[in-house]
């Protein structure tokens, strides 16, 4: 799928869901670098893998 104008989309997913990871690289995106403790939740940091 293309879009007129649209030079770039990027995500962010998780790290460790493995099953996200592989639906966004079957749809064409490549992750390109990891922020560590991106998100605070209850009891511990996850980072986040962009895409």
């Amino acid at each position: 799928m293309t879009r007129q104008g649209l030079r770039v989309l990027q995500l962010e997913v998780t790290q460790g869901n493995a099953p996200a990871e592989q639906l966004d690289q079957s749809l064409g995106f490549e992750p390109f670098g990891v922020d560590p403790m991106a998100v605070l939740t209850a009891n511990r940091y996850q980072s986040k893998v962009h895409m």
